[in-house]
């Protein structure tokens, strides 16, 4: 998107360009455009895929444009969000370690194709506090 077609003055959807707009799992919003193409909803996890690959948040306003640079996966009611962002850090860290180019980056195809395991949703509930309950205990090491 061209900068005549984004402003900073509030008008219009929120306009994601990148890492830049994720910091500590938030989103962070500096630009708007009126002409959004490529939309992002409330909830959306939203995952940078170019460039500094693998920042996510959770989108928290109605609607927004993405650029390239961010891909929004929706999440189904039937699933913990708090589960597929687990599983999507994780996946994400399994395809950096992998790729061998000059730019990083993950493909639409690379999060398509990424068989995700999807035990009852209770069982996700349990998994997430589990991870959140040990992990902590990881990062004192």
């Amino acid at each position: 998107m061209t900068p005549d077609k984004y402003n900073a003055d509030n008008m219009g959807v929120p306009y994601l360009t990148g890492a830049s707009n994720i910091e500590n799992e938030s989103v962070l919003i500096n630009r708007w455009t009126l002409e959004p193409k490529s939309i992002a909803i409330k909830g959306d996890l939203l995952l940078t895929c170019k460039g500094t690959v693998g920042a996510v948040a959770f989108f928290s306003c109605e609607t927004g444009h993405i650029a390239r640079q961010i891909m929004a996966i929706r999440i189904g009611r039937l699933l913990s969000h708090k589960y597929v962002k687990i599983f999507v850090e994780t996946y994400v860290a399994t395809l950096k370690a992998v790729a061998k180019s000059m730019i990083p980056g993950i493909s639409r195809d690379d999060v398509l194709n990424a068989l995700i395991p999807l035990p009852p949703l209770a069982e996700q509930r349990r998994i997430v506090v589990r991870i959140e309950t040990v992990t902590p205990l990881f990062v004192k090491l």
